[in-house]
């Protein structure tokens, strides 16, 4: 009982000493929170056509006060951390000011719980006065406690708790050095030291390794991103801050941040115990620490000099002279600022010696790939299953409709985009693994080829990820640039399986139960097809075209280019349209329905036989070419600019008109129907033409075309290009 009403003691004379950061908290709070209260209720209501609409916009900009998200709370909050720990602990920095407190007869452990439970309670105390108070001041304007209370506690306990660990970490700053601004130089280590490891160590991963891809579990890009946000206390709180209102663990994460904080505090408390008090006035209060921290901090900086004089002029001279440079400046300013001495200044020659040959070693491991990275490749025997990425129908769409809700509590739908590399990597599983191996023993062999080499861009340039699952369940991923004619036959023949598709079309494996309705569209239109949700007509067009999507070989794609697109619209997809047709209006729902209602459109092959027959005998029309009876003119654009200039309209009738567009363009626009059945079997609209990458049909080079023509809703323009085979020369000359 003596020792609490003792610490309690200590606590109530230090909060005297300690007034002047009581009275700044008191007034940085008051100007950020208060006050900017006080500016929202007190806007005219004669701005605003109802009190309604005034009441919600109050009561919106009371939120962003008193919330979670108000980036001044943000600021004050950073800023107090440093200010009470220094506030609380700068006594030990002080020789004198030791002695006095060290002579009192009070144990080390409550002297320190006085201090440090002092900067907290400060802050909390004040922080919560200011939040009552503003929503005091909001009643005024109707905004009651009920409406706020939850969500604005709720963030005074998140951004308590990372309050806490924040100022912890500035304690134990404190508590390592002898000097307040070696102190905040600590405290900087101990926030940005793991961000700034992981993003030198990412950059030296993407400059050296070639076959390196950002979606490896390990040294990619999650990999990464979690060491940085999980090795600061700063960071921590910012990534948590952006994603406060889409987590639904932020209790779990406020625990978490007040445990890790409890631990922090006792490494503190047990720090101060065996603090010397000789200390004050040093650089750091623990020799033992010096040498350690130095080679922490020489290394990563030598090589970060390093990796900027590479991006300067990528040579390896450049880069070994960054690596020397920097490990010579940082360790001898270090030297400075431990002994506060520029005659210390070649201390311990040795320790750079150390540090310069461990930065050159990771260099080299780098550089001459002594880890192994690119050149790994498993045996066949130790890999269960593998996908491979070829980026060949980038056309596809990955993802699902997302539900969200705002700040207000409304519901919305939003096509939340996959990327299709991870769709593959979970749902393709190939165990005919000859090919992929052989792609990769390609990939191999040529990154080594080319190493020191430029690439040659009139070859068509590829690029595989490969994904790895291993016997033992690990899975390794790495990507390879090659060029394709080199592993034409291996793509061939992977592109064909069953696997593959599986993996990389999701239509193939929807249910005709998650399928409501069937989109058809060609040249710009648009036609529902008419079967209902559930029918065996629709069950049987989607069984078609997924048979007709599997059978389709490369063989025929280098052939053939897709007439039109059709839609199966999900359930998901169907209620998230529903949903905003029956709440939102016109002008909001085009606006806002885009994103889901154009996706998921599949290609349609001429080949696509069961396919076509079941949409025409639903009254759907597939044309097998641009139709030319409803074309109205077409537009041909010559981009060299050397063809359709006036000199050549002897060659045309009448009907034909040439304009110059500019110095490097010339349009020929023709409306004669004789002209127009001639182009049109040359006609290939771009949207197909770009949905198969693997087609061979040649297009004249240069020239493009716009056609305008009649559908059911009006005149549409489609841009094309035209099939050299079927363009009629007269008219090309």
């Amino acid at each position: 009982m003596t020792s609490k009403n003792l610490c309690f003691k200590l606590m109530k004379e230090d909060l005297k000493r300690r007034i002047w950061t009581i009275a700044l908290l008191i007034l940085s709070f008051s100007f950020c929170v208060v006050v900017p209260v006080v500016f929202v209720i007190s806007e005219s209501q004669m701005d605003y056509a109802t009190l309604e609409l005034w009441r919600n916009a109050v009561l919106m900009g009371v939120r962003e006060i008193l919330g979670v998200n108000n980036p001044f709370t943000i600021m004050i909050l950073v800023i107090a951390s440093l200010v009470c720990a220094i506030s609380g602990f700068s006594y030990l920095h002080s020789a004198k000011k030791v002695d006095l407190y060290h002579s009192l007869p009070v144990k080390r452990r409550t002297l320190f719980a006085a201090h440090y439970f002092n900067g907290i309670l400060m802050t909390a105390v004040v922080y919560l006065m200011a939040l009552v108070i503003g929503m005091m001041v909001a009643l005024v304007a109707g905004v009651g406690f009920e409406v706020t209370f939850v969500p604005v506690m709720k963030g005074y306990a998140f951004h308590m708790a990372y309050f806490c660990l924040m100022y912890t970490t500035m304690v134990a700053a404190m508590l390592m050095t002898g000097n307040i601004i070696i102190a905040l130089l600590g405290n900087g280590v101990f926030c940005f030291y793991g961000p700034g490891v992981s993003m030198l160590i990412n950059g030296y991963v993407l400059t050296w390794f070639e076959t390196y891809s950002a979606k490896s579990r390990f040294l990619g890009y999650t990999f990464f991103t979690r060491i940085a946000k999980n090795s600061s206390p700063f960071v921590n709180y910012i990534d948590h801050l952006e994603n406060y209102y889409k987590a639904v663990s932020t209790p779990w994460v406020i625990v978490n941040v007040l445990l890790i904080s409890a631990l922090l505090a006792v490494v503190c408390w047990w720090l101060y115990e065996k603090r010397p008090s000789e200390s004050a006035g040093k650089a750091m209060a623990f020799p033992v620490t010096m040498m350690p921290i130095k080679i922490l901090l020489v290394i990563p900086l030598a090589l970060a000099f390093g990796l900027f004089f590479w991006g300067m002029r990528s040579t390896m001279g450049w880069m070994l002279f960054g690596i020397i440079c920097g490990a010579f400046i940082v360790h001898c300013l270090i030297e400075i600022i431990y002994h506060f001495d520029f005659r210390k200044l070649f201390c311990h020659k040795a320790h750079l010696a150390v540090c310069i040959g461990a930065a050159l070693v990771v260099v080299c491991g780098f550089k001459y790939d002594w880890f192994g990275y690119d050149s790994y490749m498993p045996k066949g025997d130790q890999v269960k299953y593998a996908s491979i990425y070829m980026n060949r129908d980038d056309w596809v769409t990955y993802g699902q409709v997302e539900e969200y809700m705002d700040g207000e509590g409304t519901i919305y739908y939003n096509w939340s985009y996959e990327d299709g590399a991870d769709y593959i990597d979970e749902h393709m599983a190939m165990t005919d693994l000859a090919d992929i191996l052989s792609i990769a023993s390609r990939g191999i062999q040529l990154n080594r080829e080319m190493e020191g080499k430029d690439w040659d861009y009139d070859r068509r340039i590829s690029t595989y990820t490969i994904r790895y699952t291993l016997n033992n369940g690990k899975q390794v991923i790495r990507k390879y640039r090659l060029y394709a004619d080199l592993v034409e036959e291996e793509t061939r023949r992977i592109a064909d399986t069953m696997e593959y598709k599986m993996g990389i079309y999701p239509i193939l494996s929807q249910t005709a139960e998650n399928t409501t309705r069937v989109n058809f569209q060609q040249f710009n239109s648009i036609a529902e097809v008419n079967a209902a949700a559930g029918s065996p007509e629709l069950a049987e067009i989607l069984a078609s075209y997924q048979s007709d999507l599997k059978n389709l070989s490369m063989e025929t794609r280098k052939q053939e280019i897709p007439i039109g697109t059709i839609q199966f619209v999900t359930t998901d997809m169907d209620k998230a349209l529903y949903q905003y047709r029956t709440r939102l209006s016109e002008d909001e729902y085009r606006y806002r329905v885009y994103n889901i209602a154009e996706r998921c459109y599949y290609p349609v092959y001429p080949s696509f036989t069961k396919t076509i027959e079941l949409l025409e005998k639903k009254g759907i029309t597939v044309e097998m070419e641009v139709p030319a009876d409803r074309i109205n003119r077409i537009h041909l654009i010559d981009h060299s600019g050397k063809l359709f200039v006036e000199e050549t309209d002897t060659v045309y009738d009448d009907t034909i008109a040439t304009l110059a567009i500019d110095e490097s363009e010339t349009e020929l626009v023709i409306t004669d129907k004789g002209q127009i059945e001639k182009l049109a079997p040359a006609l290939i609209p771009y949207d197909y033409y770009h949905m198969n990458s693997e087609n061979e049909v040649k297009r004249k080079d240069g020239i493009s075309a716009v056609v305008y023509i009649t559908t059911d809703s009006g005149e549409k323009s489609i841009e094309c290009a035209l099939n050299q085979e079927y363009a009629p020369s007269e008219q090309l000359q």
